[in-house]
């Protein structure tokens, strides 16, 4: 619940709370039993996410955005001469 207060007063990351978080907090609210609750816990402390389980092309990404300061860089350290 926390989570979803400070993402419903971001200007930009409120959409994600009615993507991700509505339907998971209604469904706590209405549906989820303790044990539940006590599993999907365990579950997720014990979950390992890495870039790969991701699905996206993270380290791909990744290096474009470095190439892309590295020439940020590059012009401002030209702008000093």
């Amino acid at each position: 619940m926390e989570m979803k207060d400070i993402l419903d007063h971001h200007d930009v990351y409120y959409v994600y709370s009615k993507i991700w978080l509505d339907d998971l907090c209604v469904w706590t609210q209405a549906c989820a039993s303790d044990e539940a609750l006590t599993r999907l816990g365990g579950l997720i402390k014990n979950a390992t996410m890495t870039k790969q389980s991701v699905g996206w092309e993270l380290e791909q990404l990744e290096g474009v955005v470095r190439q892309i300061q590295a020439g940020e860089q590059r012009e401002l350290d030209s702008d000093d001469e």
